[in-house]
C-alpha cells in the first residue's frame, strides 16, 4: 500500500497501523479477567462486575442510534429466554434514563437484558470502538470470546430482513460456557 523505502511515507504508515489497532485494541481483553465496573441500572441501583462471578455471561455493548443493535436485540432476547436460568445477560448503554429518547426506545423495542446505563467511560476502558460488542465471560469472570453483532445467515432483499440460524456460533459459545458451570 505505502512505498516502505520512502522515508516521507513512515508517519503515515504509522497512522494507518494505529488506526488499525485501535479497531481490535479489544481483542487484547481475551483471556484476561474482565476490567471491574460499576454501573447504575435504569432504576438506579449499582451493578458491578462482581456480581457476575460464579455465571457465565454475555455482556452486549449497544447504543439507541446502532441499527445493527437494534436489529439484533429480538434474537438476543431470544438467546436470553433459552438460557437466562444458567447464565447472565447483561448490557451496557452510553445512554441514561434520564434521556427520554432511551425510555421510549425502550418502549418501542423491548430489550430483556439487565441493561447498564452511561457506560460510555467503561467502553473506553474496554477499547470498544465499534458497536455492537458482545463479549462472552465465564464464571471466574474472564473474557472468552468477544464477537461483533449477532450472526445472520441471509439478508431477504424483498422484505428487507435479515434471516437467523438458530444453531449458530453465539449459541455454540452459550452452550459451550454453561456446559463448564
Amino acid at each position: 500500500m505505502y512505498p516502505l523505502w520512502r522515508k516521507d511515507v513512515i508517519p503515515a504508515l504509522i497512522r494507518h497501523s494505529n488506526l488499525h489497532l485501535s479497531r481490535i485494541r479489544f481483542f487484547l481483553l481475551l483471556g484476561k479477567k474482565l476490567p471491574e465496573f460499576k454501573l447504575t441500572d435504569l432504576r438506579g441501583d449499582e451493578f458491578s462486575s462482581s456480581q457476575l462471578i460464579g455465571k457465565s455471561a454475555l455482556l452486549n455493548y449497544w447504543a439507541i442510534y446502532c441499527v445493527p443493535c437494534v436489529a439484533e436485540m429480538p434474537e438476543l432476547n431470544k438467546l436470553k429466554e433459552k438460557y437466562g436460568d444458567k447464565m447472565n445477560f447483561v448490557a451496557f448503554t452510553e445512554n441514561t434514563c434520564k434521556d427520554d429518547d432511551l425510555i421510549k426506545f425502550l418502549e418501542k423495542h423491548p430489550f430483556n437484558y439487565y441493561i447498564l446505563q452511561n457506560a460510555e467511560n467503561y467502553k473506553k476502558t474496554l477499547k470498544i470502538s465499534a458497536i455492537p460488542r458482545n463479549l462472552f465471560i465465564d464464571k471466574e469472570g474472564y473474557v472468552r470470546y468477544i464477537q461483533g453483532n449477532f450472526p445472520y445467515t441471509a439478508f431477504d432483499l424483498e422484505k428487507g430482513i435479515k434471516k437467523y440460524d438458530d444453531n449458530n456460533y453465539f449459541v455454540k459459545i452459550i452452550e459451550e460456557l454453561t456446559a463448564i458451570q
